[in-house]
């Protein structure tokens, strides 16, 4: 595959430049992408948590609570709108980061392993947006933490406010063998001549739409293991296995949607974020430190015909760090997904500051990629 050119569009000045008052319009699209590794201790109980989420802020100039309440609930076991506060809670639930060097070894048997996934899989806007969501707790012998293992495909309807499950858009005569010989073939040509003989059990574990293509997750259990795995069909060639109401979601023309006003503050974990200051972040080392950094980033393999740009909003914070890393401009799962880690992952700033204190301002900044 052919790799990018990636030109971020930041430099020491353009920092300054750049730098926009943000007014009270909510935008149409906000996307935050959040990823940690964390080593927390709680009594004696030591946890591993790592997270990488990409949680919808805004999306059609709405704030999706129904789609937010069920990825905090699949993921996380309770029901929230806000990330910060789902964050919150987990830290109360799993304990403080631990600091200190242990003086003995610690115990295997009391670690928890816990690990939560949000992924965009396909973005229509005015239609859809398509999650794919995976939560797994895995505690040891002496663990107190209770184990858990979710995993999700969903279809948030953005005019309807609903989150669709595959049962919700996969045609029953797909589930009762109704279909096609030739849409058999397709669905099952990934497999092995072995596991196509020896199927036992076979279910749409989850499906979405990408572009031209209905995209099928596919789980088959065999007399001695199970098979997961993805396959694409032409929209236009097998729409008929998808529920009338998936099939109005695709077609249907989209409904104009107009900016809704918002006067909320912004803030970060309690500090406000300005837009303006007598003194902006500045990137370390400027625009010779921004290309440096740039040189060690490795580019996304993927296909792309023409430049692509992705806009971006995030936070230098009070110290210096890059925090609230948001897509606001989206060209698709794979592009935003790089972007906002080269965005998240850079060093740290030399903050802004008002009134001779540092504080949190918000940047934006395009990132153009080129064949």
């Amino acid at each position: 595959m052919r790799k990018f050119l990636l030109l971020l569009l930041m430099s020491g000045a353009a920092l300054v430049s750049q730098a926009q008052t943000v007014d009270n319009i909510s935008p149409n699209y906000c996307m935050r992408y959040d990823r940690q590794h964390l080593f927390l201790q709680k009594d004696s109980g030591l946890n591993v948590v790592d997270y990488d989420l990409e949680w919808p802020e805004t999306v059609n100039y709405s704030q999706v609570l129904p789609l937010k309440r069920f990825m905090s609930q699949q993921l996380f076991g309770f029901e929230t709108t806000s990330l910060d506060s789902a964050l919150i809670r987990l830290s109360d639930d799993y304990g403080k980061p631990v600091t200190l060097q242990f003086k003995t070894l610690p115990d295997d048997r009391r670690f928890c392993y816990i690990n939560y996934v949000a992924h965009v899989l396909s973005y229509s806007p005015g239609r859809w947006i398509a999650y794919q969501l995976d939560a797994t707790v895995e505690p040891q012998s002496l663990s107190v933490v209770k184990p858990r293992a979710v995993h999700r495909y969903i279809i948030y309807d953005l005019s309807n406010g609903e989150v669709l499950l595959p049962e919700d858009v996969v045609s029953s005569s797909v589930v009762n063998g109704m279909e096609s010989q030739n849409f058999y073939n397709r669905l099952f040509a990934p497999l092995s001549d072995d596991d196509f003989s020896d199927i036992q059990r076979c279910e749409v574990d989850g499906l979405w739409i990408d572009g031209q293509d209905i995209c099928f997750h596919m789980k088959v259990t065999t007399s001695d293991h199970t098979v997961a795995y993805d396959v694409k069909l032409p929209y236009n060639q097998y729409s008929d296995a998808l529920k009338k109401r998936m099939r109005r979601l695709v077609e249907r023309p989209v409904k104009t949607v107009e900016p809704v006003m918002s006067s909320t503050v912004p803030t970060w974990r309690g500090d406000t974020i300005y837009n303006r200051v007598a003194t902006m972040p500045v990137f370390k080392n400027g625009e010779e430190g921004l290309r440096q950094y740039l040189s060690h980033i490795s580019r996304p393999e993927v296909d792309l015909g023409k430049p692509v740009k992705v806009q971006m909003s995030y936070v230098v914070d009070r110290d210096g760090n890059v925090v609230d890393v948001c897509v606001l401009a989206p060209v698709s799962p794979e592009i935003d997904r790089h972007a906002a880690s080269v965005v998240r992952n850079m060093p740290r700033f030399t903050p802004g500051q008002q009134d001779g204190h540092p504080v949190c301002v918000r940047m934006y900044a395009p990132i153009n990629y080129k064949p």
